[in-house]
């Protein structure tokens, strides 16, 4: 069940003749993970500094790694014909942002006022006619003051 960035690092130690705890040990992290990466793949993302582990010792940059790894996650599509599993990949995630310079797969999230179904001059009107926690407290204070 090895992907594309097991295919990495399994490069690396064959070239360099290195073992998987040795590895596991420049990159960070315990042998059992290194392990699990090559026995049931990478399921889930790992942690950022592991990542750049992985790109330092095996000399790949950042982004050839973190692709790689988009890749065995399902988050980006396997190349055609890879395996059965590409036409089952995940939809590119959805950034939730409110400024962001590239706005390709963004959707903006909305204030709380664009929420509320009534007018703004009634939502303002409103909020003016709430009293606030502190109020609210002090007006139970008194209250309980008179008994």
């Amino acid at each position: 069940m090895s992907g594309h960035l097991w295919e990495t690092i399994q490069k690396h130690l064959d070239d360099y003749g290195v073992r998987e705890a040795e590895f596991a040990q420049r990159i960070g992290t315990s042998p059992q993970i290194v392990s699990s990466w090559k026995a049931r793949g990478l399921r889930t993302l790992p942690d950022k500094r592991l990542l750049v582990g992985v790109s330092d010792v095996t000399r790949q940059s950042y982004e050839e790694v973190l692709d790689a790894l988009l890749r065995d996650t399902l988050y980006l599509p396997k190349e055609a014909g890879n395996d059965e599993r590409s036409a089952t990949t995940k939809p590119a995630p959805t950034i939730w942002a409110s400024r962001v310079s590239d706005t390709t797969n963004v959707k903006k999230l909305p204030s709380a006022h664009a929420l509320d179904p009534a007018p703004p001059h009634e939502v303002a009107a409103r909020d003016e006619k709430k009293p606030s926690k502190t109020q609210r407290a002090r007006e139970r204070q008194e209250g309980e003051g008179e008994l």
